[in-house]
């Protein structure tokens, strides 16, 4: 009896640590940690209605965005300055994206349009006059099945057609789900482009994009399984490169959440460290950011919905439509370099 009493008391103790935890994660959208990274959101929106990491307004910052706005149960387009919301803004560009004269990269262009358009439950085949549906759907590889340069952009290509309400089963979808499974390397990974080597960004995107499609096969395991060789060993956060990021970390969690996984139990939690409690580290109680000292206006819109607990449709940018920025490119040629050295 005696031994009883400490072993109850031990195992309520745990209970009670557990249900802690349970409380602080997921968060609710009313949580002050939501609250306040709402508005830090709202107060770099532009003149134009968009958002934009470096300051001006860009499609691929402002669908990320309106992506977290409504997965906190806002409506994206009740965000306005001087009248002009984001759905004015992708109203601007939507002529561009069309013609794919937007960026450099069509497809990612014509990938965020539509998940902009499905946040703000925009009618994506009649948007401007444009059907913007089977804009993307005709950039699809014919041959290979593929949109864009490789799985990330067909990740991602499928989750915005989905969006937009084209089923899992349709023709073109399936071809793009066949290339993505025969894009896996050995080890369960993907690449962000041939030689690249496998990238948690890319892994995090195949599996959200797999579990919207309702296939939890061979190559989603697999994925899931090659997830933990991408975290931080001191604190449990996920990288992109060579450290840990919020915006690497917010995906990393969505990944697990699409896994049926808990990010802060093992493999994903060790030692008291795990995803979450690293995402929460990098926030700023003062400003409401998700701090990245690139910039942290796309690291709070992903983090966001990854504390909420939710799934979005797509839920990072695309690296390749972002290496023209100076650290993505200077990382990209050393890592190049470094390679050719070998």
């Amino acid at each position: 009896m005696h031994k009883t009493i400490p072993s109850l008391i031990a195992c309520l103790a745990i209970c009670l640590a557990s249900s802690c935890w349970a409380q602080t994660f997921p968060i609710g959208p009313d949580d002050p940690i939501v609250v306040k990274a709402l508005a830090y959101i709202a107060a770099h929106q532009n003149p134009d209605g968009g958002f934009g990491q470096m300051g001006e307004s860009d499609l691929s910052t402002t669908s990320r965005v309106v992506e977290a706005l409504a997965a906190a149960g806002k409506d994206p387009t009740s965000y306005v300055v001087n009248g002009m919301g984001p759905d004015d803004y992708m109203l601007l560009v939507s002529k561009s994206v069309y013609e794919g004269t937007l960026g450099t990269n069509p497809v990612a262009d014509k990938i965020n349009i539509l998940l902009g358009l499905a946040a703000c439950k925009l009618n994506p085949r009649d948007f401007g006059g444009r059907d913007h549906v089977q804009s993307l759907l005709s950039m699809q590889n014919e041959s290979t099945g593929a949109f864009g340069s490789g799985p990330m952009d067909t990740a991602y290509a499928i989750l915005a057609l989905m969006a937009s309400g084209v089923p899992a089963d349709h023709p073109a979808l399936q071809k793009a789900r066949s290339y993505i499974e025969e894009s896996q390397l050995p080890g369960g990974g993907f690449e962000l482009f041939p030689g690249w080597g496998p990238d948690s960004n890319v892994i995090c995107v195949v599996i959200v994009c797999l579990r919207q499609m309702g296939v939890r096969g061979e190559t989603f395991q697999k994925a899931v399984s090659a997830l933990p060789a991408f975290q931080s060993p001191s604190n449990r956060g996920f990288f992109w490169m060579d450290s840990p990021d919020p915006s690497s970390t917010a995906l990393g969690i969505q990944a697990i959440l699409a896994a049926d996984g808990d990010p802060r139990q093992p493999p994903w939690g060790e030692g008291g460290e795990n995803p979450v409690k690293y995402l929460l580290s990098t926030f700023n109680a003062t400003t409401g950011e998700f701090f990245d000292p690139w910039g942290s206006l796309r690291p709070t819109a992903l983090a966001v919905p990854a504390i909420l607990g939710r799934l979005t449709p797509g839920i990072n940018i695309s690296e390749s439509a972002v290496l023209c920025s100076i650290p993505a490119l200077l990382a990209v040629l050393l890592r190049f370099n470094g390679a050719n050295r070998e």
